[in-house]
């Protein structure tokens, strides 16, 4: 592969043309090249550094603040052996990041609960991932400020703002950095005249890193064997194909390894979250490859949550306009890329080729979350999904800028109207950025924004009533919650939080009967019963609370106070020895609770 060589010379020299651009010596192309990054990665970090003024928000509190497994260095180990949620009773164990809660571990036991550190890491990665998003397309543009004009709009897009402004968002850039690095790494070894294996040694530990951060990163060997069929000098599409699978088998062997680990951990490679009709899949494909589309174009009135649900029908509006809309595009760009030069000037790919992998890139890393029944009830579309798509959309947008020829004027050594149309750019991103930002700071916040931008979400309202709960704010939260239930009287969700702010009113009536629909609609999840059984006792309902409580232990033995409940529903029942032996079985689990001590000695007490 003559061009591979060329390329690698050209790179590693730093002494790459632009396209229209007398050589330059290679100490001021990388003096040129450094200014042009640690400018784009200034901009970014200011457009980011209100975060830093940001609170936990979110699942950020179960997930770390509340977390018992943040506590001890000891846990270290278990994170690697069970899934994130595996402190949460009734999670549905379908995600495996041992490398994101490691790097929570990590944190908390620097920083504990202030969030300005937290906020600060995160706002970093996002700056290392857009330093390798430059690296990137300077080797596939060999050119410097094309480079950094696919840098700029990938640190200052505002769809990043899920990722960036919110603490547990780290998975994203985290799988990012890990899933750039370990390209970059193969591009090297690749573009080697002689082979260097370390190179492929570290693009394969990247890319276990990367798996082990958030599931999409699974894709990247597809990405890699693109690369390998568009580069691969031969005429024949089999060899092509075949040669580009032999290129591709050391990263295949990663993800198997993968694979296997996470079944032994999770039993399962994926499970279903939400039970749909398998005919929902792709029926609602196009209307969120559109919903999407809109977002990188145009990342407008962002919002946690959407308005965006599963189509269980074909209709105009829900269906075949999406469908439509998402053809148009595809035909167009299909169009555009074909009408690229197939030559490779000077770089390992032709523009035509790395137009097609920049597609294929955003294609790719969209296509773990179009397996919507794996996806959070009534979350099946966040911003978030978008960051590591977005490299391809940054590729391709600085690509069709970099084409632009408007003129002979230069400004900064750059043709004047690209410097002009990218300046536009960037700051109506990061005007954009610096807006939307400002919901992330708290979760009221952040709930009536999403409520706001999604006013049918029930999990936007839900979520903005648990919060006014949380800080007092009763009756508004009480009324959100009633008003969910009128129109879908199922959503158990509801049902538990009104038990419980009835409870803390005083309306023990009511809080059984709510927490009772709870418990019927959602069995599986035993706080649901603690509650419950809680609830039951302020009633006087005795027997009702011993098999609430009943219930709770035998979903989860080391539900905290769950034997204390049932022990305290059983000594109402005068049944002191059961009594005595549920409060020392509380114990066992948790040895520091003086009123468990105290309510065991007076057990002992009765049964003598």
């Amino acid at each position: 592969m003559h061009y591979d060589r060329r390329f690698s010379v050209l790179m590693d020299t730093a002494i790459a043309p632009s396209f229209a651009a007398a050589p330059v010596p290679p100490r001021a192309r990388r003096r040129r090249a450094a200014v042009l990054l640690g400018s784009v990665l200034l901009v970014t970090f200011l457009a980011y550094a209100g975060a830093l003024r940001f609170g936990f928000v979110y699942d950020d509190t179960p997930q770390i603040v509340s977390n018992p497994v943040m506590r001890s260095w000891s846990n270290l180990p278990r994170l690697f052996a069970q899934h994130v949620w595996s402190s949460q009773t009734g999670a549905l164990p379908n995600y495996y990041r041992p490398v994101f809660m490691a790097w929570c571990l990590v944190q908390f036991k620097l920083f504990g609960s202030n969030p300005l550190p937290w906020h600060l890491a995160l706002v970093i990665l996002h700056l290392i991932a857009t330093a390798l998003a430059f690296q990137l397309a300077r080797r596939f543009f060999a050119d410097d400020f094309v480079a950094a004009i696919a840098a700029a709009i990938f640190g200052l897009h505002p769809i990043h703002l899920e990722s960036v402004a919110w603490i547990s968002g780290a998975t994203d850039p985290l799988m990012a950095i890990f899933c750039l690095g370990s390209f970059l790494c193969y591009l090297r070894y690749r573009e080697s005249a002689m082979p260097h294996f370390g190179w492929l040694l570290l693009s394969l530990l990247q890319y276990g890193l990367a798996c082990l951060c958030k599931e999409p990163a699974i894709v990247l060997p597809g990405i890699v064997a693109l690369y390998e069929y568009l580069t691969w000098n031969e005429r024949r599409v089999l060899t092509k194909v075949v040669h580009a699978v032999i290129r591709t088998a050391p990263l295949l062997l990663v993800s198997a390894a993968y694979l296997v680990q996470r079944w032994v951990v999770l039993h399962a490679i994926a499970r279903a979250s939400t039970p749909l009709p398998t005919t929902t899949l792709p029926l609602s494909w196009p209307v969120l490859l559109w919903f999407y589309s809109q977002k990188l174009v145009w990342p407008a009135r962002l919002a946690l949550f959407y308005d965006v649900q599963p189509v269980l029908t074909a209709t105009w509006r829900d269906f075949w306009m999406p469908l439509l809309l998402v053809l148009g595009i595809a035909t167009a760009l299909f169009v555009a890329i074909k009408r690229l030069p197939a030559d490779h000037e000077n770089r390992a790919m032709s523009l035509r080729g790395v137009a097609w992998l920049s597609l294929a890139w955003i294609a790719a890393f969209l296509l773990p979350v179009l397996d919507i029944v794996s996806l959070e009830p009534g979350a099946m579309a966040h911003d978030r999904y978008l960051y590591l798509p977005s490299v391809g959309f940054v590729l391709l947008l600085a690509l069709a800028i970099s084409r632009l020829r408007l003129g002979h004027a230069k400004l900064f050594g750059a043709p004047a109207a690209q410097v002009v149309i990218v300046t536009i750019v960037a700051c109506a991103m990061a005007f954009g950025t610096v807006k939307q930002s400002v919901y992330w700071a708290n979760d009221l916040l952040l709930y009536y924004r999403a409520v706001d931008v999604s006013p049918t979400s029930l999990t936007a309202v839900n979520r903005l009533a648990d919060a006014l709960l949380q800080r007092d704010y009763t009756a508004e939260g009480i009324r959100l919650h009633e008003q969910i239930l009128r129109s879908n009287p199922s959503f158990w969700q509801s049902h538990f939080q009104l038990g419980n702010a009835y409870f803390k009113v005083g309306r023990f009536p009511e809080a059984e009967e709510h927490l009772l629909a709870a418990s019927r609609l959602q069995p599986s999840t035993p706080q649901i019963y603690i509650y419950l059984a809680i609830a039951q006792i302020r009633n006087q309902h005795y027997n009702a609370a011993e098999q609430s409580a009943r219930a709770a232990v035998a979903l989860w033995p080391n539900t905290p106070g769950g034997f204390y409940v049932l022990g305290t529903a059983l000594a109402q029942q005068g049944h002191w020895p059961e009594a005595a032996a549920a409060f020392e079985r509380e114990l066992a689990n948790d040895p520091d609770q003086p009123k468990v001590r105290d309510d065991l000695e007076a057990a002992r007490r009765h049964i003598q």
